[in-house]
């Protein structure tokens, strides 16, 4: 992430940690199961979600709430997301949002 991004405030902040994740507006919408309006809303218009919904945005991008509401702590922000720490819903609607359609079926002994 660019030492930029700091000062880009929250909807900077936010489009450019969507996009270093290859992530579409409308991939992240999918993700926290919101509209891809509320995601252009926070982009463009500078509207900040609410704090529960800023938790779920910081989880999914992998980074702090913190650094996306004022930019602290830029170098130290991005947390490490192991496959296996990621609940399987998560996952699926991750690899759904990309494109591809997912289904699970009980593994046969």
């Amino acid at each position: 992430m660019s030492k930029g991004m700091k000062n880009n405030g929250f909807a900077g902040r936010l489009r450019a940690t969507r996009e270093a994740r290859s992530m579409s507006a409308s991939d992240l919408a999918k993700l926290l199961d919101v509209t891809p309006t509320a995601v252009w809303n926070w982009e463009k218009n500078d509207v900040v979600p609410r704090p529960d919904m800023l938790s779920s945005i910081a989880q999914v991008l992998g980074v702090t709430k913190e650094f996306l509401q004022n930019g602290e702590d830029v170098s130290s922000c991005l947390k490490t997301v192991s496959l296996e720490a990621m609940p399987l819903e998560d996952l699926m609607k991750a690899i759904e949002a990309k494109g591809f359609n997912v289904s699970v079926s009980p593994k046969s002994i």
